[in-house]
């Protein structure tokens, strides 16, 4: 449906990604977003329409980021976006860019959702793939309370 890399892809390549970090001491960062309310886009105005805002945000998420970068459906409205030699810094400023972005294509349509956001950077493999991810879906929870 979004075109996008699956989980299977998004472990293979985080995994090359801790050991090049490993070698060169470069950071790389990890973004997961999740689209708030969306169930309620589904129940109000049926899957057809939440099938087009994963799009919209799949196309969003693409057009944001670089080549070298992977983004990945993670399962239902959640995605995970690897940035391979990325600061935490230069986060900051995509995921300005990306809440932009979607919050414009969301209002455009008047879809009743938003995003929620959580960065994580790391050097090496000081953490596996499972804590990462853990730290990053435990800051894009404080980003959505933040909101409420």
């Amino acid at each position: 449906l979004t075109k996008l890399g699956n989980r299977y892809e998004f472990f293979e390549r985080m995994e090359v990604e801790m050991v090049r970090s490993e070698r060169s001491g470069s950071a790389y960062s990890l973004l997961f977003i999740d689209i708030d309310n969306f169930k309620v886009l589904n129940d109000s105005q049926g899957h057809h329409v939440g099938d087009q805002a994963l799009v919209s945000l799949a196309e969003i998420l693409t057009q944001s980021t670089r080549r070298v970068d992977t983004v990945t459906r993670f399962g239902g409205d959640e995605f995970v976006v690897l940035l391979p030699e990325t600061e935490g810094k230069f986060c900051n400023v995509l995921v300005s860019r990306i809440k932009a972005s979607a919050d414009s294509a969301f209002k455009k349509h008047e879809w009743p959702i938003s995003l929620s956001i959580g960065q994580v950077t790391e050097v090496g493999r000081r953490k596996n793939i499972d804590e990462i991810l853990l730290n990053a879906d435990n800051e894009m929870y404080i980003d959505k309370k933040t909101k409420h």
